[in-house]
């Protein structure tokens, strides 16, 4: 992982980083910049989590129910997802929202045509 402050970034971003695979395809690729702010996450937002030692880029969404979901975008990695009861939730970490200009689909909420 290579994540940097620097004075050169826009003011209202904490941090940036480079994507470090390719588990949100399409949308960050891997090796792109992206930014990070410290406002609130919102289902559907992209984080940077730490989670029992590992940092990892994942969808965020949050139930009525109080589960926890990280999603890949990519799909094709969906074993990658992670899950967690409210009372796991305690050893997730969210180090930064992932800036971005466009709203992105959960898995499974895609409209499909009959």
């Amino acid at each position: 992982w290579s994540v940097f402050r620097s004075n050169a970034l826009p003011d209202d971003v904490t941090f940036g980083f480079y994507v470090p695979d390719n588990s949100l395809r399409p949308a960050l690729k891997k090796g792109q910049l992206v930014y990070c702010d410290n406002q609130q996450l919102k289902p559907g937002d992209i984080g940077l989590f730490l989670y029992h030692g590992e940092t990892m880029c994942r969808q965020y969404h949050k139930d009525m129910f109080g589960m926890t979901y990280l999603f890949t975008l990519d799909r094709r990695q969906s074993r990658e997802d992670i899950v967690l009861r409210s009372c796991e939730e305690k050893d997730l970490v969210c180090l930064g929202r992932v800036r971005s200009e466009n709203r992105i689909t959960l898995p499974g909420s895609e409209r499909r045509a009959i």
